[in-house]
């Protein structure tokens, strides 16, 4: 983790909704060199003349996105002399470059504002455009706790969950999953801005993803049988709606009556059949962590961008892993910052202030994980085989403001969302965790957006729908 002063001078990223029918553009993080590309490919809202937003400050980049209306409105108002330049096609997939007022653009690069020299010749642009999509100028940030392990065959998890809204506990989820496949070795990858690191054990980093990465080559194969033994009950593993002919998987949810979580013991895999000519058989290979009570999180309905003394129950051989997302609306999509921290798993860790000043203020994910992984030869294939505790938590995070109105327009609009998921045969969230009592504190919320909610949510032929363009004005 760097130093304090550092982070603060990390600016945050703007939504500037633009009236007249433009839409919504994001300015931020400073430091990136173009935050909107022009239909040409010019720039029209250059990063090193923006100075950055105050994450608390709701107004504090209205002048900038005032500044990016005309900006936009010129270029559309703009005529351009547009030819295709050359075509190349291979195994019915086809590559363009267009030539716009003298120069030339591959494959849709002046949505990144990248653009060639004709007289590279088209063969060499595309040549160039390829290298210049898999080497852009990013922080690469690793993948480390995918279940995809190069050299096994697959995994096998059993993953205890108890969420968290606000105050209001959730029901106990506990459940296996299971998927085989062949894991070509290679990188694993997402590509962003490292605006802190994490730095090993009893550290916390703030990553921003650019929504792109590297992965490795996964083919998946079926097995005939796939079960899971407790105690010498056997609970056989079911093929998952989401399997097609490209990617199968298996799951089960247990019930918690006659299968409740043995935490702290071990379970055995067996796995028969389809891809698996030699049967896998671990009797007790598969672990299960201690019970996780995060007794900071598990009352709280707000949390400030201040430093916080997390405390919890239980101990695992593992370090303890934090991961928090910010949404700016509730129940909306999550920004591309990332809070992530892995602590030594004693009981207690005091996350630094200036990791979650780092954040944007709004509606908190917060999930912490105790995990025990191990991989187990059985045969001629191993897997891996990981037991998890999940503590899950949603929560407001920032400044606090009198906001009953916008809590009373979630009661309001909450029977007509929970009449169109009846209609469609679901069960409805329970009303404390539609309307969670932090709403009426949070700076983040207006009852504008919970009115297009209650509008927009409905039941229709093609299944339950609920919008996705709602926010708050201003």
């Amino acid at each position: 983790m760097r130093e304090r002063q550092s982070l603060e001078r990390t600016q945050g990223s703007e939504l500037c909704l633009l009236p007249s029918g433009g839409g919504a553009r994001t300015l931020g993080p400073a430091g990136v060199d173009c935050f909107v590309y022009g239909r040409g490919g010019d720039c029209l809202a250059p990063g090193p003349v923006f100075a950055g937003c105050d994450l608390n400050d709701p107004t504090s980049c209205d002048e900038a996105c005032a500044e990016l209306e005309p900006a936009l409105a010129a270029d559309a108002a703009r005529t351009f002399e547009a030819s295709s330049f050359y075509q190349a096609c291979e195994n019915q997939l086809c590559q363009t470059v267009i030539e716009l007022d003298g120069r030339c653009f591959p494959e849709q690069s002046y949505q990144s504002g990248r653009s060639y020299d004709c007289a590279l010749g088209g063969e060499a642009i595309l040549a160039a455009e390829r290298e210049a999509r898999q080497a852009p100028n990013h922080d690469t940030l690793p993948e480390t706790r995918s279940p995809y392990v190069a050299g096994t065959d697959g995994f096998v998890q059993l993953v205890v969950v108890q969420s968290h809204v606000g105050a209001a506990a959730s029901p106990l989820s506990f459940g296996v999953g299971a998927q085989f496949a062949e894991i070509a070795p290679g990188e694993n990858a997402r590509f962003g801005t490292i605006v802190d690191p994490l730095e090993g054990v009893d550290d916390c980093g703030v990553f921003q993803g650019g929504g792109a990465g590297v992965g490795t080559a996964i083919t998946f194969h079926e097995a005939a049988e796939v079960s899971l033994l407790d105690a010498g009950t056997r609970w056989p593993l079911e093929r998952s709606v989401a399997s097609n002919e490209l990617f199968t998987s298996y799951t089960l949810e247990l019930d918690l009556e006659r299968a409740p979580p043995r935490y702290g013991g071990r379970y055995g895999v067996h796995v028969e059949g389809g891809w698996f000519e030699e049967e896998f058989d671990s009797a007790d290979g598969l672990r299960l962590p201690e019970a996780l009570e995060v007794s900071t999180l598990s009352g709280a309905e707000h949390l400030p961008q201040d430093e916080l003394a997390l405390a919890w129950t239980g101990r695992g051989e593992e370090p303890l892993y934090l991961h928090l997302i910010v949404g700016r609306q509730w129940n909306g999509t999550f920004e591309s910052v990332e809070l992530e921290c892995l602590m030594r798993d004693d009981g207690a860790f005091t996350l630094p202030a200036a990791v979650l000043q780092a954040m944007p203020a709004g509606f908190a994910s917060v999930s912490v994980v105790r995990r025990q992984r191990d991989v187990v030869t059985s045969g001629a294939h191993s897997l891996v085989l990981e037991g998890a505790v999940y503590s899950s938590h949603r929560l407001a995070l920032g400044p606090t403001c009198e906001n009953a109105a916008a809590l009373d327009a979630c009661f309001a609009g909450a029977e007509r969302v929970s009449a169109a998921y009846s209609e469609c045969g679901l069960e409805a969230p329970l009303l404390g965790a539609q309307c969670p009592r932090f709403l009426a504190t949070s700076c983040s919320a207006c009852p504008e957006y919970f009115d297009c909610v209650a509008e927009g949510t409905r039941c229709t032929d093609e299944g339950f729908t609920t919008p996705g363009s709602c926010i708050c004005p201003g």
